[in-house]
């Protein structure tokens, strides 16, 4: 497994303002309906990033790992070796990803 290369071709098709506003959109499914119940958070992103526990970021990373396996890797399963090594370096590329 060619890890840089992996990385590379994510890259290719991800770009940062693209994974942002999907992020974005992915944040919404996440926020309780009754976030606003008490007042204390302006917007849906304030109260996800106090209890939110990185679930929209971690959709958006498999959504680019299994891009790449459907892609390139014939859809072929990674093992879980595999997978983390390449969960860690999107999370690492894209620093953004690590709000948790």
């Amino acid at each position: 497994m060619d890890l840089e290369n992996i990385i590379e071709k994510i890259k290719e098709n991800f770009s940062e303002g693209e994974l942002t506003s999907r992020l974005d959109n992915e944040i919404f499914n996440w926020v309780d309906s009754d976030w606003q119940e008490d007042g204390e958070y302006e917007s849906e992103y304030d109260w996800y990033f106090d209890y939110g526990g990185g679930e929209a970021e971690n959709e958006i990373v498999k959504e680019m790992i299994r891009w790449w396996q459907d892609k390139y890797n014939n859809g072929k399963e990674l093992n879980t070796e595999e997978y983390c090594k390449i969960y860690n370096k999107i999370i690492e590329e894209y620093d953004f990803l690590d709000r948790f």
